[in-house]
């Protein structure tokens, strides 16, 4: 395995706005074979299968920075460099790297918990994101239990959400606006856009909120009859929404600048 990471052009973001990182966490994904990913503001861990994926890692890189100028219509460089990739040896160094990627948010004051934190996979791995961007490892209890035992989030880690064995709380249609914002890292007014995301919005809506048919619609910006069909539908996927919802962990990925948010404050004045 090959350790990589690319940092953007001195004082500026390679996002600034959760729709930015959708952008760039989907090119990442698409692209290179990997193990472990991180967004963050200004650079981004990979850690590849092999060396053999640096290549399919830079034509993803590039499509972002082209993409990311014809969408704030700028231009230059997006990324400053690409440090020297770096060989991952035995087991042991494999695991460490991989938590050193998962706890970069949370050591960067970025979020409390690696679950928190929607463009790694952390996530993932511990099968709680639709859909999984890498196979969910087999005790993800024990692993982020390992992962989120840090200074930097608790020293005796952190519990993952537990699934509900009782009839569950009826929820407000912005709680369920919030897991699938998160668990699908799409953006808020994205949610309203036509794909799997609406579709498992409308679902979860019909099946864990009180709320009507009309209220439904109006909220996703959809008519009635959309709703209806996707209430009759049977999502697998209701069942991880249902694990996360009301945690605050799983969080809406609001529109907007993200350097006003006080965990960014060390961003603020970045481009």
């Amino acid at each position: 395995m090959t350790h990589a990471c690319s940092r953007a052009t001195n004082g500026t973001l390679l996002f600034r706005t959760w729709a930015e990182a959708r952008a760039l966490w989907i090119r990442l994904t698409s692209g290179p074979r990997f193990r472990a990913l991180v967004l963050m503001p200004d650079h981004v861990h990979i850690q590849l299968t092999d060396a053999a994926q640096l290549a399919p890692w830079a034509v993803a890189l590039r499509g972002f920075a082209r993409w990311r100028n014809g969408s704030r219509g700028e231009s230059g460089p997006v990324w400053e460099y690409r440090s020297r990739p770096t060989p991952i040896r035995g087991r042991d160094h494999v695991e460490r790297t991989t938590r050193y990627i998962h706890l970069n948010p949370c050591r960067r004051g970025l979020a409390l918990d690696p679950l928190a934190w929607p463009f790694s996979t952390h996530r993932d791995a511990v099968g709680l994101a639709l859909p999984v961007a890498r196979r969910p490892v087999p005790d993800p209890e024990r692993f982020h239990a390992w992962v989120s035992g840090d200074p930097s989030v608790a020293t005796t880690g952190t519990l993952l959400p537990r699934t509900r064995s009782t009839a569950v709380p009826s929820w407000s249609l912005s709680q369920v606006a919030a897991a699938v914002s998160a668990l699908t890292r799409t953006p808020e007014s994205a949610l309203r856009i036509r794909g799997p995301a609406r579709g498992l919005l409308l679902c979860a809506a019909t099946r864990l909120t009180e709320a009507s048919e009309t209220l439904i619609a109006e909220y996703a910006g959809v008519d009635r009859k959309t709703v209806r069909r996707a209430a009759a539908r049977c999502d697998p996927r209701l069942a991880v929404v249902e694990r996360v919802m009301g945690d605050e962990r799983f969080a809406l990925l609001r529109d907007g600048d993200l350097r006003r948010d006080p965990a960014w404050r060390s961003y603020r004045h970045h481009g």
